[in-house]
């Protein structure tokens, strides 16, 4: 994916109420070279341990007791405004319809990206997130600005 020494030193916090999820992707990010992960499967223990170091969150659209990550991005985005926050889920992409509904309310609380849940969809999401953001002149306060033709030098 990208350069392994760059990847180890990415914290990356996953927020699913499928621990066979969370088993499976964590393999995944392992696999790609990341190494400091953190998995939590409720929202509880994810707001107990969030901070702003992470550099990726990951979280679910669709978590424990009816809870929607709206909230959980709107918090998040309290706590850790530089992180790369994607929502992932398996609805958002159903029969072939897109629930883009949900998709723009994941956005609209702060998400950066909202992805349907498929290993392919993230990890292109990481991979050219972080790359970018790697770049000496992309500014997270203001990512519009950056000249993504830049990204080819």
């Amino acid at each position: 994916m990208n350069n392994v020494a760059d990847l180890e030193s990415k914290k990356i916090i996953i927020l699913d109420d499928s621990e066979l999820w969370l088993q499976a992707i964590n393999i995944w990010l392992k696999n790609w070279g990341f190494e400091n992960l953190t998995s939590c499967n409720t929202s509880k223990r994810y707001l107990d341990v969030l901070d702003d170091s992470y550099d990726v969150i990951i979280i679910d659209y669709f978590l424990e007791e009816g809870i929607e990550a709206p909230s959980i991005i709107k918090k998040t985005k309290e706590i850790n405004e530089h992180a790369l926050i994607i929502c992932a889920s398996g609805l958002f992409v159903k029969d072939g319809n897109t629930n883009f509904d949900k998709m723009t309310q994941a956005l609209n609380a702060g998400a950066n990206r909202a992805v349907p849940k498929e290993i392919n969809s993230i990890g292109d999401v990481l991979k050219s997130h972080l790359h970018i953001r790697n770049h000496s002149e992309y500014d997270p306060q203001d990512p519009f600005a950056f000249d993504y033709r830049k990204l080819s030098t």
